[in-house]
Formats: C-alpha cells, sequence, structure tokens
C-alpha cells in the first residue's frame, strides 16, 4: 500500500493531461511559495482561453479524488476523451489515468509510489459507456444482474484497493461546479438521489414554488443547517469539557483553603486583573450564546471594595471559578473561532443585512430593520456568496481540497476582489487548497504568483 501524502503540506502539486479532446497537453504545477510564509501555497489559479478545457480538467480532478463507488466518478473519466491524466501529489505520489483503446472507454488507474507502480486496476466500460461495480463469483449473478463483471480471474472494475487509498488521502474534494452547485461525496447523500449508470447526479423534487431560484436558495439552506451542525458537536463537548460542578467547584476552594497559611490580607494574585482578562476572553464567546454573560465587571468592582483582610479569602474563593471558566472558554475556543470568522468574512461582502448565530438556532440572515431573511430572497450573488463560504467552512473540518469553476459568476468587482482572500481565511490552519478556473481580472491580478496558464505542451 502507498504511503499517503503528508497532512502539512498542500496535496495537489501537479495537473499533466495528455491530449485532452485529442487536441491539449497541458503539465500544470502548483506554484512553490512556501518561503513566503502566506496562504498562496493553498491557492492555484488555472487561467486560459475559452474552449482550451479548464472545466473539464477541473471535473477530471474531482472524479480522479473522489472516493465513493456507485456515483459515477469513473463513469466520468471513461466518457472525457483524453490519453493520459496525472495529478502529483505531495510526497512524490501520483495517481494517474490511461486510456486503453483510443481516448474515451477502457482505462487504467495506477498509483505511484515515488518510481513504484503499488496499485493498479483496469475498468472496462459496458455497451452504454458506463463502468459496473465488480461483483465477486457469485455463481448464477450473470443471470440476476446482466453485463455485470463477475470473472474473478481478470478482475476489471475490481477497485477496492484503489478506493482505500483515496480515502487514506482524506481529501474528500468539495466542487463549485459550472452550474453552480456545490458538490460533495458526503454532501450528495443531503441533496441527491443517484441514478448509478449516469456520471451527474439527479435533483430530488424540491417543496418549493420558487423554481427558478429554489435550487441553490436549498442548497443554502442545507449548507447553514450542516455548518451549524457541526457547530452543535463541537460545542456540545465544549459546553461540559472544563465546566467543573459546584460540588468540585467548593471542594477546590476547601483544598485551596487548608493548604494556603497566608497571613491575612496577603494575595499573591492581581485579583482584577485575572477577573478582567476571563471577561475580555468570555465576550467573544457571549455574542455568540456559546456561554451565558460573565460579570466581570460587578466582581472586579466588589473585590475592590473588599477590606484588606477579607481579599485573600476572595482570591481563594474565586480563583477555581475563573480557572473552570477558562477551561471551559478554551474547549469551546474551535467552534468560537469558527462562527467569528465565518460571520465576519460574509458580513464583510453582505449590505443592508448580516448573518448571525446562536445555537438554538443556528444562522440567521436579518436585515438592518430586523427582518428574517430566507435564503431564496438573497440576490443570485449573495446566494452563492453565502453557499460558498457555508461549504468551504465545512471543507475547513473534513477535506483538502476544494475545486471551484468561475466563482465571479454573479459577483460584482469588489466582491471577486475580496472572494479569494475570504476563503482563504475561512480555512486557515486546515491546509484545505484550493484550485480555481477563472477568467476575472479583479481575482487573477490580486493572486497573480499563483496563476497557472493553461499553455500546450509542445512536442519534440
Amino acid at each position: 500500500m502507498s504511503t499517503p501524502p503528508a497532512i502539512g503540506s498542500p496535496l495537489l502539486q501537479a495537473i499533466e493531461v495528455e491530449d485532452l479532446f485529442g487536441r491539449f497537453s497541458y503539465s500544470i504545477e502548483v506554484q512553490d511559495l512556501s518561503a513566503k510564509g502566506s496562504d498562496e501555497p493553498r491557492l492555484m489559479l488555472l487561467y486560459g482561453d475559452n474552449g482550451a478545457g479548464k472545466t473539464t480538467i477541473l471535473q477530471l480532478v474531482w472524479h480522479m479524488l473522489s472516493p465513493a463507488d456507485r456515483r459515477g466518478h469513473r463513469t466520468a473519466i471513461a466518457q472525457v476523451p483524453f490519453r493520459r491524466f496525472c495529478l502529483r501529489l505531495s510526497g512524490k505520489a501520483r495517481i494517474e489515468a490511461v486510456k486503453t483503446a483510443g481516448l474515451v472507454g477502457d482505462f487504467t488507474v495506477s498509483v505511484y509510489d515515488e518510481r513504484r507502480q503499488t496499485i493498479n486496476v483496469e475498468y472496462a466500460v459496458d455497451e452504454q459507456m458506463a463502468i459496473k461495480p465488480f461483483l465477486p463469483d457469485l455463481g448464477d449473478t450473470e443471470e440476476l444482474f446482466p453485463g455485470y463483471v463477475t470473472d474473478s480471474r481478470t478482475r476489471p472494475n475490481d477497485d477496492g484497493p484503489l478506493l482505500e487509498y483515496i480515502r487514506s488521502l482524506s481529501v474528500d474534494p468539495f466542487f463549485l461546479a459550472d452550474d453552480r452547485v456545490i458538490y460533495n461525496d458526503e454532501l450528495l447523500e443531503d441533496l441527491y438521489r443517484h441514478d448509478p449508470l449516469q456520471a451527474r447526479p439527479v435533483k430530488r423534487e424540491m417543496p418549493t414554488p420558487e423554481k427558478s431560484r429554489g435550487r441553490i436558495a436549498l442548497d443554502v439552506d442545507v449548507g447553514m443547517r450542516r455548518v451549524a451542525d457541526m457547530l452543535a458537536v463541537m460545542t456540545l463537548g465544549g459546553q461540559t469539557t472544563g465546566s467543573a460542578g459546584a460540588n468540585s467547584i467548593y471542594l477546590e476552594v476547601l483544598t485551596r483553603l487548608a493548604k494556603s497559611p497566608k497571613s491575612v490580607g496577603e494575595s499573591s494574585v492581581d485579583l482584577r486583573r485575572q477577573i478582567r482578562d476571563v471577561g475580555l476572553q468570555s465576550e467573544r464567546f457571549e455574542k455568540f450564546g456559546l456561554v451565558p454573560p460573565f460579570a466581570s465587571r460587578e466582581l472586579s468592582s466588589t473585590v475592590s471594595r473588599l477590606p484588606g483582610d477579607r481579599r485573600s479569602i476572595a482570591e481563594e474563593i474565586l480563583l477555581p471559578y475563573l480557572n473552570s471558566l477558562r477551561a471551559r472558554l478554551d474547549a469551546l475556543h474551535g467552534a468560537q473561532s469558527l462562527i467569528e470568522t465565518f460571520t465576519e468574512q460574509a458580513n464583510g461582502f453582505l449590505a443592508g443585512k448580516t448573518i448571525s448565530y446562536r445555537p438554538g438556532t443556528g444562522f440567521e440572515i436579518v436585515t438592518d430593520d430586523g427582518i428574517v431573511l430566507s435564503a431564496s430572497m438573497l440576490s443570485s450573488g449573495e446566494r452563492q456568496l453565502v453557499l460558498l463560504l457555508c461549504n468551504t467552512l465545512l471543507a475547513s473540518r473534513s477535506s483538502r481540497l476544494f475545486i471551484i469553476d468561475e466563482p465571479e459568476i454573479s459577483l460584482n468587482a469588489k466582491w471577486q476582489r475580496k472572494l479569494i482572500r475570504a476563503l482563504l481565511a475561512c480555512t486557515r490552519g486546515s491546509g484545505v487548497q484550493f484550485v480555481v478556473a477563472t477568467h476575472s481580472i479583479e481575482i487573477l491580478s490580486a493572486h497573480r504568483e499563483t496563476l497557472a496558464r493553461l499553455e500546450p505542451v509542445t512536442r519534440d
């Protein structure tokens, strides 16, 4: 079995394709900007003429690295005309698909650990140019499932080791496609039913009369719900971690008093400063309803009025309580950071409305007049932005790759200029890599060092 690339480095190092559509061959490399210590190594911008194959290349990356079976990923690879498609990964590993007869149809997928081939799978299409799942030899299986491969000697389409390797990469890619829908194997469980013979999922009938806007609005609602569910899981543990019960706190108080033979009035800490520090830390959590308000001013004011012979006693009583609060805030820090980053980034774009969060209700979109809006009431650009930021936040916890096809659609120039920075901010520290195809001058000029032009490779 191949060794998965290191999680700490950007997964995708290069994309190579030969004879795409029988016309184009490219070698596209990620620019090495790690020495600058910025987020830029996590970004690859693809730029090329219309018809150069950007969208198709993104689709192939998505299908090659998506681990789910019976989703049409391998069928899609069979149907795209190319001779060879290779993804070079960090750690000198690579995954390579090679057509075995012409530019469409049967192909092999191989995994190489540096130069050594470790996995090789042969895929055979049926008369409908689809890849049928491999079934072991079960005797009469051919009669029950006509067209399925059962010959254990040849074992085409037996891709268990390949899918296991892809899952070991922990990539689980997200893909904002040219139809403005975000695809992810796990997300599809919530949004789609799937026809196993087709390369594309089929949308369920939606319970809304707003047919023209309903699909993306539904996706936004689902995205916001999934982020809220993720945060609920994170805060559930944090609500109890570090929150000592009354018995524990009072037991610590008595223990400290028993072990502290201080003279009257002696104090080893600045109690008011500690109260102030906990209060400042707590405020960032209180605004999202993650913790109840902490009465720092009242406590500090009361401590300042205590007679000198009472302050050391107050210290022994309050320090266990303050330590418990600190531990609770530390446990909730991950959720608080995600909520704060998401709301700050989203509200940095929106005008006349804001996104807020409360544990009981999740995210809400509220106008400056206090009117709660549904996703269908947002403009097309606002819906796309919120959808993209929601899924970027989800990707920060579960994925290593976010593929985006022309994110500038429906966004004005100002938003285009800010978008990539917002995506990188929402995934900071996670290692999520963005591969983005764009024609936007605003995006290209702001991140020109990450640009990879689709220039055909010349042959000798």
